[in-house]
């Protein structure tokens, strides 16, 4: 897979609006810099025009935006500042208003700014009636004070790659060991980058928004941001939803671990839709048979990748489990991905693929457009900085506890990067014999 090649997912019924955007001065319109001095606490936004978006994205033009600055680190309140950036879509009834609803998307290292726009999409009137809708880039993410360990490759593959042939992971460590040298240029810094500090990041959104209480909705990872931000504001947390829940007493290498359950619950679902289109497919007309047409495959593209034509793409097994385990996050995306399990058979196998795989394969593996003053690597470094080098809050007597500065990551990095994806012993096979479980491994 080539630098530049990044898996895209196209949700159908995509989020879309149209695009308000504006001159920015240091990723932020000057309009709307936040008014704040250093070791005070901001009590109000100035809402203005947002960052400029990448090509071809879209925006809600209701949607302003705005920053507030924030300790780099909470224990020298007084010491150097970082901004983080906010978005806001105001209730259409300002005297029906109940509060302030904020956003978190996950990832980690996902950013959130746009998310007003998208879930308004989606969210019921009476929601759009009472609530501000709030959306932030958590510290360290797209235009809060983005970070960078300056990696060349910034695809997720490159960082937590698979096991080579026969569950070796040699590979893996030197990649580990790589970016850890890497990202050690700016550990001084990237160590305040972290979930703690990102739900107190939370707090003074609230205060700048003079909100007595806050209400959020977090998917994923932010689910456990939401865990941490009510443990450490009990009496500022208000009505909240969370989605997609991450263990905070496993984050993160135990949570890792439990993902091959959820692939091993989830690929059949998939399978059965390749199933009922096998006249077209041609993958197997069982659960059992196309499972075991995609094992084969995946070894197959292990062993010797196949060429996109036309484009610098190269699908090798590592590509063909990573793009299966993100489309079967969405229902939406179960027949896309047969066809994309097509077409990688056709270059395989040496055919030409279909007209519908090229659609699909031209989806998928297009490029990602880079937004304006975000580093290429910024997702990936924040990722890294959240899961390996945060602080890890323990569970206790029901609650989290508060202040514990934990391990990163808790295991080293040969045996961490082996266990990185759900589909390491649920997919590849000679891995899955290793671990002995997950019912797409092959049996030894």
């Amino acid at each position: 897979m080539g630098n530049t090649i990044r898996v895209r997912v196209a949700v159908a019924g995509a989020l879309t609006a149209v695009a308000a955007t504006g001159a920015v001065i240091g990723g932020q319109p000057a309009d709307a810099r936040a008014v704040a001095t250093a070791g005070h606490v901001q009590t109000s936004i100035k809402w203005g025009e947002c960052p400029e978006l990448a090509p071809g994205a879209k925006r809600n033009p209701g949607q302003t935006c705005g920053t507030v600055k924030v300790p780099l680190d909470y224990r020298r309140p007084g010491g150097e500042t970082i901004t983080v950036a906010v978005s806001r879509i105001a209730t259409a009834k300002p005297g029906k208003k109940r509060g302030d609803l904020l956003f978190n998307p996950g990832g980690p290292g996902l950013g959130g700014l746009d998310m007003p726009g998208q879930m308004a999409l989606t969210l019921p009137k009476g929601v759009l009636d009472s609530y501000d809708l709030i959306g932030f880039d958590p510290r360290g993410v797209g235009h809060s004070t983005p970070m960078s360990c300056g990696l060349t490759d910034s695809s997720f593959l490159s960082v937590f790659p698979y096991p080579g042939a026969g569950g070796s992971i040699e590979g893996s460590a030197t990649a580990a060991r790589a970016v850890a040298k890497q990202c050690a240029t700016i550990g001084d810094k990237l160590r305040f980058f972290n979930t703690a500090n990102t739900a107190r990041d939370m707090d003074r959104i609230r205060q700048a928004l003079g909100a007595r209480k806050i209400s959020y909705w977090g998917q994923s990872f932010g689910t456990y941001l939401g865990a941490v931000y009510t443990s450490l504001f009990p009496r500022k947390t208000d009505r909240m939803v969370l989605e997609s829940n991450v263990d905070p007493a496993k984050a993160w290498a135990k949570m890792l671990n439990t993902w091959n359950q959820g692939m091993n619950d989830r690929f059949p679902d998939a399978a059965r839709v390749a199933a009922s289109n096998d006249t077209e497919l041609g993958l197997g007309g069982t659960v059992d048979e196309v499972t075991d047409t995609f094992l084969t495959l995946a070894d197959r593209l292990d062993r010797k990748p196949a060429a996109v034509p036309g484009t610098p793409a190269v699908i090798n097994g590592a590509l063909l489990r990573a793009i299966t385990y993100q489309m079967l996050l969405h229902n939406e995306t179960l027949a896309p991905l047969t066809q994309f399990w097509k077409a990688a058979a056709d270059l395989s196998a040496g055919k030409a693929p279909t007209d519908a795989g090229v659609a699909v394969l031209k989806q998928i593996l297009a490029d990602t457009a880079a937004e304006p003053g975000v580093p290429a690597d910024n997702q990936v470094t924040m990722a890294l900085a959240l899961m390996c080098g945060g602080h890890h809050l323990v569970a206790r007597r029901g609650l989290l506890r508060r202040g514990h500065l934990g391990r990163p990551c808790g295991v080293p990095a040969e045996r961490r990067h082996a266990q990185q994806h759900p589909v390491v012993r649920v997919l590849v096979h000679e891995a899955g014999r290793a671990a002995g479980q997950g019912h797409l491994a092959r049996s030894a």
